[in-house]
């Protein structure tokens, strides 16, 4: 993995094509790092002339399958339009994620999911339903998930 940072990295598009290749090959038995790292680099345009929302997807769509709680998170930010690509965004599948994220364990995601029914976004707001995730994520250790709580569900 750090040849092929150091090859992402690389002004040579051979280089960094074969980081790509090192990289499709680790993904066979490895494909919550590598796909998380192929995502990124498709998503920052170092494997084409533009950074490609599409093909950062499929790799952390793939590593998301894997349960690898950082591709789900970065799949939740990317629906949630916070790379950019507003044109991508899609609430539902946002929420969708951060629900994934937060079943097995992620803070931030059980916080996103507790503001995600307290205001109806992506899902049918449900204040029980709230303060039930927004507790989970502050008894996992966020602190702002408290402020959301008191705010509300008191």
């Amino acid at each position: 993995y750090r040849l092929a940072f150091i090859k992402l990295a690389s002004d040579k598009e051979e280089d960094r094509n074969q980081a790509r290749e090192s990289l499709e090959k680790a993904a066979k038995t490895d494909p919550a790092v590598a796909g998380r790292v192929l995502g990124e680099a498709w998503l920052r345009g170092r494997l084409s002339k533009e950074p490609d929302f599409d093909k950062a997807m499929q790799w952390w769509l793939i590593a998301a399958d894997t349960n690898d709680v950082i591709s789900i998170m970065l799949v939740a930010r990317a629906y949630d339009g916070q790379f950019g690509f507003p044109d991508k965004r899609d609430v539902k599948k946002a929420t969708e994620a951060y629900r994934k994220a937060a079943e097995l364990g992620d803070p931030g995601a059980m916080r996103f999911l507790g503001e995600a029914y307290a205001g109806g976004i992506g899902v049918k707001r449900d204040l029980a339903q709230a303060a039930i995730w927004l507790r989970k994520a502050l008894a996992a250790g966020d602190s702002d998930a408290e402020a959301v709580l008191k705010k509300c569900c008191p």
